[in-house]
């Protein structure tokens, strides 16, 4: 990590076009005075284990990979320097996991918020619903919740689809809708009229980038500055 250049992280997908990670994650190291250098780069699946040692070599801080790059044969999505050793972990799953039990109240960012939590979940009978991507390790990421949780997995395009399927009361309560795929907004609305929130896929990007930037820098942010860069970038 030795070196004269800024420090650089890294985004990745396949496509890469249309994600707005890299003006976010610029804006929040903006706001905290780092001079960092961050890059969007458009990598295949197949390609995603070379890329992740290659830029360790080359001395990146890290990287995040998008669910479009991923490769079944890869757990992590995520890499940065723990202890001074190149760790990867999945990302994603903490911050779905955090949701799942406890809400978007709980600040990643604050472990012992986190920790409580988890020990004291925010439980009721009430369902939770699950819209995601089938992936290895979804079963313990659901079993974070105390809440019962209703799942939709699918391959895309079918997701509609999946959600007509679904066996459940349309003015049934639900406590909350993780969409973890990108539907619009009004089609899950119309789905789950009585859902007390929706959290939609753009913010569990913010979510993800907020927490990246925390982990890369060791640095606390602004959530505030990073969800307005994502308004800023899909209102345009």
């Amino acid at each position: 990590m030795d070196g004269s250049t800024e420090p650089m992280v890294c985004f990745i997908g396949h496509p890469i076009a249309g994600n707005p990670s890299q003006l976010a994650m610029e804006r929040a190291l903006r706001s905290v005075g780092l001079d960092w250098r961050v890059l969007s780069l458009d990598v295949a699946p197949a390609d995603i284990v070379a890329a992740v040692e290659g830029l360790r070599v080359c001395g990146f801080r890290g990287l995040l990979i998008d669910p479009t790059a991923q490769p079944a044969t890869l757990e992590d999505d995520f890499y940065f320097y723990r202890d001074g050793q190149w760790t990867g972990s999945v990302l994603r799953d903490e911050v779905l996991a955090n949701w799942l039990v406890a809400g978007d109240s709980a600040n990643l960012a604050d472990d012992a918020t986190h920790e409580q939590a988890a020990t004291n979940p925010l439980g009721s009978t009430t369902p939770l619903g699950f819209i995601g991507p089938p992936r290895p390790g979804l079963s313990n990421l659901l079993a974070a919740s105390s809440d019962p949780v209703i799942v939709v997995t699918a391959e895309p395009p079918d997701w509609s689809e999946a959600l007509d399927q679904l066996d459940i009361d349309p003015e049934g309560p639900l406590r909350m809708v993780i969409d973890d795929v990108g539907l619009h907004p009004g089609l899950l609305a119309e789905r789950f009229p009585k859902a007390e929130r929706i959290m939609l896929r753009e913010q569990l990007l913010g979510a993800l980038v907020l927490r990246a930037a925390e982990l890369w820098t060791n640095q606390r942010f602004a959530p505030e500055v990073i969800e307005e860069a994502l308004e800023e970038y899909f209102s345009v």
